[in-house]
């Protein structure tokens, strides 16, 4: 049973609810992720740094700017009812959404553009006519195929068209609702451009209000005048036809006699009809026996009575007409005068309209008022400095954060003890910082200078673990490796091994890795005797070790073999130095190579009785990490455990000593010789 070292505050094997165990991943997750962002500040803050400076270039050498020049106007629409007797002028009620929206369509449209066009002669202007701008190279090789007509072959009618569409898009209307202000803007690459045409089109857009009122006023004087000479001439014709039908009394007293006249008439007709009545009856009741001349003066009696009854039906009839045509004609007459009145008031309306169109002519209001013309800017409106270096600023931060993540999931390092053991599947026994190393120090001499550092705390940490598993297993000899050099071993070993020390046991270190051979470098001694001396029988083990002066662990320090390194460590002087070492001291640590550089590890690996592999943090990679696991289990000895080294504290709190001791300690030396 092993003591796991106290880096985490859970344990992989404990198990929490699926709730509190997501909550954990996600916090961690973001936690790492922000660590993450923060290790790799620098490659961020200079993609910041590049995408400003290009930001920078592009704004003095390429940008051209674009000044923006701004006239207000006020719209006050009036309605103009020429035709109307009440007041020419009315006040149109209310002006909804539609009206602005109309009058911002109208701002838009092209005839009025066209106008701006014509009076400022942006046809001219090469920014308005691209036919004018220097030919660029892609456009030289377009003209050699021809296709069709070029910029320059075109008439003075599609460049006035071209110059209109162009100017369209340099200019921006704006309403400030719910006010009835209208802001027309223009965009150019010179101010005073800008300017001219903002001012143009708002005088423009008032011109053409007052040139339509003016068309309208035209247009109602014409129809007044002709309405005036219609009723005038309705009116003469009318009187002429009274002056015929105009009566005197005379005859109007003689349509009294006629119609007394009709009545005594009506009364003979009577007594006409009853004598013609009595003659006829006269006639029949005449016996047959009468005379012939009785019969005669009968029926010439009955015609003389009927001769005068057609007599003076007639007279009636003909007084009958004369009465209805003149009773006739004096109705025309009426009719006749009151026509002739309500023209003539009509007439008066209208000839009154048109005398006070005629006098309002010329002096019509137009819609819309000037507020503000527009002021010459002073600075550029684009490009904007502040905004296109902020937004290259972020682009800057994003493509770096980009080339971090992409980098970090790219290379598949190992960066937490989790990850490491769950790759490998061994127990994590130690998490080692990394040591802030000066120039011309090695990591040993800060471990020295700093007893009470986060890092020799976790190398205590680390001797603890292994001192418990060796008091259960009884196990001595230790050889400590790595799959790529340069991950801390040497470090590692000689401090571990210093720490062990510290206990009052007797420790060897051998150096394994003869092909490096910096032990006498990284201790600072000079040893006459070397590991080839015990293992050539030159002299005896006691007599090749060199004894560290701080520690007090004794030192094997290699030697340049004469052949190949492996071959030394597979012959039984080295199973047999082993052996001699293992009686008289309490733990043998072993610096070995890299398992995945040469295969002196798998050999020395024969004799010892653990192995721990050393991973560093964030530079090895997984399959690195697999391949070294591999190829130690070919040695057929137990891996005791793996170790994660150089851990930058400021991107992984898996290194918890840091917090702890905020404070550095003198050695006890150096405290006592200040005092």
């Amino acid at each position: 049973m092993s003591v796991q070292p106290n880096f985490r505050t859970t344990q992989p094997h404990l198990t929490l609810s699926a709730v509190q165990e997501t909550a954990i991943v996600e916090d961690g997750q973001i936690i790492a992720l922000l660590r993450m962002v923060w290790g790799g500040r620098w490659l961020i803050l200079a993609a910041t740094l590049v995408a400003l400076g290009l930001a920078q270039l592009w704004l003095s050498t390429m940008a051209r700017p674009l000044y923006k020049a701004t006239a207000s106007i006020l719209l006050d629409p009036r309605t103009e009812q020429f035709t109307d007797p009440n007041p020419v002028t009315e006040r149109m009620q209310p002006i909804d959404e539609t009206i602005r929206r109309t009058e911002v369509e109208i701002l838009r449209g092209r005839p009025l553009l066209g106008t701006v066009v014509d009076d400022l002669r942006l046809v001219e202007d090469p920014e308005f006519n691209p036919a004018l701008r220097p030919e660029s190279a892609s456009a030289r090789i377009k003209s050699l195929i021809p296709l069709e007509k070029t910029d320059r072959e075109k008439g003075a009618t599609e460049a006035r068209e071209t110059a209109i569409s162009l100017l369209a898009n340099s200019i921006s209307i704006r309403n400030l609702a719910p006010s009835l202000v209208f802001e027309l803007s223009a965009v150019t690459s010179e101010a005073e451009k800008s300017t001219r045409i903002a001012d143009q089109l708002a005088q423009n857009y008032i011109r053409e209000q007052i040139t339509r009122k003016r068309a309208e006023s035209d247009e109602a004087i014409r129809w007044l005048g002709q309405r005036v000479s219609d009723l005038q001439h309705q009116i003469e014709t009318s009187n002429a036809e009274l002056s015929k039908l105009d009566t005197t009394n005379a005859e109007t007293t003689r349509t009294l006699v006629q119609t007394r006249r009709l009545q005594k008439l009506d009364g003979d007709l009577t007594q006409a009809r009853a004598a013609l009545d009595a003659s006829r009856k006269a006639l029949e009741t005449l016996p047959a026996t009468a005379s012939e001349a009785a019969h005669e003066s009968r029926a010439a009696q009955v015609s003389i009575d009927a001769a005068t009854l057609r007599n003076l039906e007639r007279q009636y009839r003909d007084l009958e007409a004369g009465l209805r045509d003149e009773t006739e004609s004096a109705t025309r007459q009426k009719l006749l005068e009151q026509q002739n009145e309500t023209d003539l008031l009509v007439y008066g309306h209208f000839l009154t309209r048109l005398k006070d169109t005629i006098a309002r002519e010329g002096r019509q209001l137009a819609d819309s008022r000037l507020l503000a013309p527009a002021v010459v800017p002073s600075m550029p409106y684009l490009p904007r400095a502040p905004l296109v270096l902020s937004m290259s600023a972020m682009a800057g931060a994003a493509v770096g954060l980009t080339l971090l993540l992409l980098w970090q999931a790219l290379r598949q390092t190992v960066r937490s003890a989790q990850d490491l053991q769950d790759l490998t599947g061994q127990k994590v026994i130690g998490q080692l910082p990394r040591l802030p190393q000066r120039r011309g120090q090695s990591g040993l001499a800060y471990l020295h200078d700093h007893p009470d550092s986060p890092a020799a705390e976790a190398l205590r940490a680390l001797r603890t673990n292994i001192v418990l598993d060796q008091l259960l297993l009884g196990q001595k000899i230790i050889a400590i490796t790595s799959a790529n050099p340069q991950e801390g071993k040497t470090t590692l070993s000689l401090g571990l091994a210093r720490q062990m020390a510290s206990l009052g046991k007797r420790v060897l270190v051998i150096e394994g890795d003869l092909r490096r051979r910096v032990f006498m470098e990284y201790l600072g001694l000079k040893c006459p005797q070397t590991l080839l001396g015990a293992l050539t029988g030159e002299t005896s083990l006691q007599g090749a070790v060199c004894a560290d002066p701080y520690s007090g662990i004794d030192v094997l320090v290699g030697a340049k073999p004469p052949g190949n390194p492996a071959d030394i460590f597979a012959s039984n002087a080295f199973l047999a130095l082993l052996d001699e070492a293992r009686e008289q001291y309490d733990y043998i640590i072993i610096d070995t190579p890299p398992v995945l550089c040469v295969p002196d590890t798998r050999i020395i690996l024969q004799g010892c009785d653990r192995a721990l592999f050393v991973v560093n943090w964030n530079m090895t990679t997984k399959q690195q990490v697999r391949d070294g696991i591999g190829a130690l289990h070919t040695s057929g000895r137990k891996l005791g455990g793996v170790i994660l080294n150089r851990i930058d504290p400021k991107n992984r709190q898996e290194f918890y000593y840091s917090g702890y001791y905020s404070t550095q300690t003198k050695p006890f030396w150096r405290t006592r010789a200040r005092a």
